[in-house]
């Protein structure tokens, strides 16, 4: 395969970051879209050091950020509402509400059981 000679199409787009034509190395990365942390990495690393562009993590962390705010960017609208909740504690997945959001959809007799324990414990 030579790279230079490859189509300028989307699913080309990764080969194409390595051309030595640097027109073609250019409508690659604006073709290019990352679907993974590692895929964001690779495509700040190139466009950084290859055109003087975009944002260069300079820490793992710092790229794991990135690629997370990339992704939730780009991809967090596509997902279902359970998907969106996985990795969230409780705390995290009630953040926000007001307490009769909170209540809502418990059965009543559950409430009052859990404040007559909580009058009892105080």
């Amino acid at each position: 395969m030579v790279i230079n000679e490859l189509r300028r199409l989307p699913h080309n787009a990764p080969w194409g970051l390595f051309s030595s034509d640097e027109r073609h190395r250019r409508a690659a990365l604006e073709q290019y879209c990352p679907r993974s942390e590692i895929g964001v990495h690779l495509h700040n690393l190139l466009a950084h050091y290859r055109f003087g562009e975009g944002n260069m993590a300079h820490t793992t962390e710092d790229m794991k950020r990135e690629a997370r705010e990339w992704l939730i960017e780009h991809y967090l609208d596509q997902l279902d509402p359970e998907d969106r909740l996985k990795g969230l504690d409780p705390e995290q997945r009630l953040k926000g509400l007001d307490p009769e959001e909170r209540l809502k959809g418990l059965d009543p007799a559950f409430i009052q059981a859990w404040l007559a324990k909580q009058r009892k414990d105080h």
